[in-house]
């Protein structure tokens, strides 16, 4: 039984890791932020080089974890295909064992 709980909540992280990667993905490729010429188009009067280098570090930033988290998700995969053989295994083993 901990086996199982213990593969629920990795599943639980693959899914929350994926979700993330996916955001931060979308983060980091925002157009907008793409040159100083489209922020200041979408942007109130009077903006700042400063402000438009702070949004685009901080897209930069996402970038890079949304990156991170797919390294984090193909790893989190990994570790659920290693929770899940055992317990097939197990399963194979007691109907197995039954019939003998």
């Amino acid at each position: 039984i901990l086996g199982v709980v213990s593969f629920i909540m990795q599943v639980r992280v693959l899914c929350s890791t994926w979700r993330h990667h996916i955001y931060f993905s979308a983060k980091g490729r925002d157009p907008l932020v793409a040159t100083y010429q489209t922020w200041v188009a979408g942007n109130p009067p009077n903006p700042s080089f400063i402000e438009y280098s702070k949004e685009k570090m901080l897209t930069l930033l996402a970038g890079v974890l949304g990156e991170v988290l797919r390294g984090a998700f193909l790893t989190d995969l990994v570790v659920c295909t290693l929770e899940l053989a055992p317990m097939i295994l197990l399963l194979m083993a007691v109907v197995r064992w039954t019939s003998f």
